[in-house]
């Protein structure tokens, strides 16, 4: 069965959508908690990898 690349895209940008709120509010956090600060960041990488694959899917 194919992958659908208009619902994968439609799927990935709900992922960074979420995974850029999530980092912008641990951020926020950070200098109290130090999971905050790890969550943060785990976020930001999630987002980048997923506007690369984004990126790499044919139009």
């Amino acid at each position: 069965m194919g992958m659908d690349a208009e619902a994968m895209r439609t799927m990935l940008a709900a992922c960074v959508a979420m995974g850029t709120a999530c980092a912008a509010e641990c951020r926020q956090h950070a200098d109290m908690d130090e999971s905050c600060r790890y969550c943060a960041m785990a976020c930001d990488e999630m987002v980048a990898e997923c506007r690369a694959m984004m990126d790499a899917m044919p139009v």
